[in-house]
């Protein structure tokens, strides 16, 4: 059902120099027959067993012959025009790597679409590749191919593919730019990695700051919660250690290195008390509204590429 969905989506915006590529894991559901009735919109077809959900994104992504990628899912909805605008920011701009588009969060609730809120820039921040991080989603990226030389794909060691690509770009200097207009609709359903597994997907967005040398945010983190992604649900003796060891590291590394730890920890721990992780959290939502357009009457998008 999703996967029809999608192609009908996809048929809204495809142009005929377009390639579709799907990626599927040897699954017996009626993928196969799905795509048969689809080769007008479909180029290549792969199905076959995978070590995860990075090889297969990695399957697609290096099989791709255009001058740009869309990684696209079979849950979710993109925006006809604003892909089109964003496909021509790429070309009005040859010096870009990639583009963030925002977007929006749903949750599927009893069956019934709940909007969660906009996963946007906001317009007070300066947009730069490590600011557009903290709103990435792979739902609103468009990289050009020639940024994968760069990269060199993605890791097949994280929940969030998406956020190990946005990474790699940032560590490998591309060029990143945010494109403020409304690209997705992304569904949360109860089978999504980021519902499920909930613990690896902390430890990899707390790995992602790590690599990103960001560590006032690894700092403002609950020490507590630090241990247990670290050690798991080990006993509290450990874990107590666990978070000294951690601090005293990540101070030896941070702008906050001539602090003491326990200041640092105070520190942390006061911050973190005051806000949830960051985890998925947009920038700005509305929460609880059901599926219609007054759900969307609360943020403007400028269309602006900043």
């Amino acid at each position: 059902m999703f996967l029809e969905r999608t192609l009908d989506n996809v048929r809204e915006f495809i142009e005929p120099e377009d390639e579709l590529i799907i990626i599927d894991g040897a699954s017996t559901d009626g993928t196969a027959e799905i795509v048969a009735r689809s080769r007008d919109v479909v180029t290549t077809f792969i199905s076959e067993q995978d070590s995860g959900e990075g090889h297969a994104f990695n399957k697609g992504l290096f099989r791709a012959r255009g001058r740009y990628i869309k990684p696209i899912t079979d849950d979710d909805y993109f925006y006809p025009d604003a892909m089109r605008r964003a496909i021509a920011e790429m070309e009005a701009n040859p010096d870009v790597d990639a583009i963030q588009c925002g977007g929006e969060m749903w949750s599927i609730e009893n069956g019934r679409p709940i909007f969660r809120g906009f996963r946007s820039l906001s317009a007070d921040v300066a947009a730069s590749a490590q600011s557009v991080f903290d709103v990435h989603c792979g739902l609103g990226i468009i990289l050009r191919r020639t940024a994968l030389e760069k990269t060199g794909g993605v890791s097949n060691n994280y929940v969030s593919v998406d956020g190990d690509l946005t990474c790699r770009l940032v560590e490998c200097a591309c060029v990143v730019r945010y494109l403020d207009v409304n690209l997705y609709r992304w569904y949360l359903h109860s089978h999504s990695g980021c519902v499920n597994r909930q613990k690896e997907l902390e430890s990899g967005y707390l790995l992602f700051e790590i690599r990103l040398g960001r560590w006032q945010s690894v700092v403002r983190r609950d020490p507590r919660v630090l241990a247990a992604i670290l050690l798991g649900e080990g006993d509290w003796n450990k874990r107590g250690l666990c978070e000294w060891a951690w601090i005293a590291g990540a101070m030896s590394r941070s702008p906050l290195r001539g602090m003491s730890p326990f200041v640092v920890w105070l520190l942390g721990f006061g911050a973190a008390t005051k806000r949830k992780l960051k985890g998925l959290a947009p920038q700005e939502s509305q929460q609880g509204q059901s599926d219609s357009s007054e759900a969307l009457d609360g943020r403007q998008w400028t269309g602006r590429l900043a």
